[in-house]
C-alpha cells in the first residue's frame, strides 16, 4: 500500500503554517510524491489528512475529485482524517465526511464519535454552506431559495438591497445552471455526469468571504466545446472561450456572468480545465457591462500552463463580503 500525506508535501506559507487549500493541492497534484501515487498499480491506496494547520472547503474539494479519480481507476482508497477537533468538526457539520464516503474508505471514522463533535452538529435542511455530490439525483435539492439565503446571509445584504436582484440573484441562478451543466455536459453523455460542489464561508481580515467551488473529473472544457462544432487548439483557449462563451450565446447563465458577479464584489476567479488554468483578480474593478466584462476578460486573464493534466473542469469563485468594488 503507498501511503502520502498531504502535510508533508504542501508547501508551508511565510507564517510557517501548512494549509490545505486550492493552490496548494494544486502544487501537491504537481509534486512527483504525488504523481507516483496517482500513478501506481497498488490497487490500495492511503491519504492523510493530518498535521495540517488549516483544511479549507476548496481544498477538500480536490480531495473529493482525487478520490473519484482513483475510484474510478478501480482503486480502493484509504482515507485518514485530522486529529484536530476544530478540523473534524468542520469535515462532519459540513458532510465532507457524508459526501467522501462514497469514494474513500475513512480509517479513523470512530473520531466523529467524540462527545465535541457529535454536540456541535446543528443538522438543518436549510444549510447549505456544505459539500455535495452532485449527479441526476441530487440536483433538485439545490433549492434556490436556499441558496438565496445563504448567499445573502454570508454577504450581509438586505433582501431588497437593489445589488441583491442585479448581482445575488443572478449568482444564485448560476450556481445552480453551472451544476446543471456538469450533469449535462462533463462525461459526454447527455445527463450521466457527475461532481462535487461546496459553497463555503472565510473569515479574513477584510471581512468574510463567500467562496464557491465546483469541480468533475470529465471531458474538460476543449472536447466539450469541440462537440458544440468549435474549433479549439488546446486547453488554454478552452478555458477563455467558456469566459466568453455567454457573451456570445447569451442565453442562460454561465462563466461570464461568474465574472460580473465577483467584480461587483470585489472577488476572484480560478477555472482549471486539462492542462492550463486561469486567474483573475478584480482588485476593486467594478465592471459596469457586458462589453468591460469582455474586455476585462480579454486584458486582465492570467494565464498559466499547468505541469500535470488534471481532467475535468474545476471552478473557484470569491466574493467578499461587507465590500463593494469601487464604480
Amino acid at each position: 500500500m503507498i501511503e502520502i500525506r498531504l502535510s508533508q508535501i504542501v508547501r508551508e506559507h511565510l507564517d510557517r503554517k501548512k494549509r490545505l487549500q486550492w493552490e496548494d493541492a494544486v502544487t501537491a497534484i504537481n509534486s512527483p510524491t504525488y504523481q507516483n501515487f496517482l500513478k501506481s498499480d497498488d490497487p490500495e491506496l492511503f491519504l492523510s489528512l493530518r498535521d495540517l494547520d488549516y483544511i479549507d472547503s476548496d481544498g477538500l474539494l480536490w480531495i473529493l475529485l482525487l478520490g473519484d479519480f482513483l475510484n474510478e481507476k478501480g482503486k480502493m482508497v484509504w482515507l485518514e482524517l485530522p486529529s484536530n477537533k476544530w478540523q473534524l468538526n468542520f469535515l462532519k457539520k459540513s458532510y465532507f465526511v457524508e459526501t467522501a464516503q462514497e469514494c474513500f474508505s475513512i480509517t479513523n471514522l470512530y473520531k466523529l464519535d467524540d462527545s465535541f463533535i457529535h454536540s456541535g452538529i446543528k443538522r438543518k435542511n436549510d444549510n447549505y454552506l456544505r459539500f455535495w455530490k452532485v449527479d441526476i439525483s441530487s440536483i433538485n435539492k439545490l433549492s434556490t431559495v436556499y441558496l438565496h439565503k445563504t448567499v445573502s446571509n454570508v454577504l450581509n445584504k438586505n433582501i431588497l438591497d437593489h445589488l441583491d436582484f442585479t448581482v445575488i440573484q443572478p449568482f444564485v441562478n448560476l450556481i445552480v445552471e453551472t451544476n446543471r451543466n456538469l450533469i449535462q455536459h462533463s462525461r459526454g453523455k447527455h445527463g450521466e455526469g457527475w461532481g462535487y460542489f461546496v459553497l463555503s464561508e472565510k473569515p479574513t481580515k477584510f471581512g468574510k468571504r463567500l467562496t464557491c467551488t465546483i469541480g468533475d473529473n470529465g471531458i474538460g472544457f476543449k472536447k466539450s466545446l469541440i462537440d458544440k462544432g468549435l474549433h479549439i487548439r488546446n486547453d488554454q483557449e478552452a478555458i477563455n472561450r467558456a469566459l466568453l462563451f455567454r457573451y456570445h450565446n447569451r442565453e442562460g447563465a454561465g462563466l461570464f456572468r461568474a465574472v460580473q458577479f465577483a467584480s461587483r464584489l470585489s472577488g476572484v476567479i480560478r477555472v482549471r480545465s486539462g492542462q492550463a488554468s486561469s486567474f483573475i483578480n478584480f482588485n476593486n474593478t467594478y465592471l459596469e457591462n457586458e462589453n468591460s466584462v469582455h474586455d476585462f476578460i480579454s486584458n486582465k486573464t492570467i494565464k498559466r500552463l499547468e505541469k500535470v493534466f488534471f481532467p475535468g473542469v474545476q471552478i473557484y469563485v470569491e466574493a467578499l463580503g461587507d465590500g463593494h468594488a469601487r464604480r
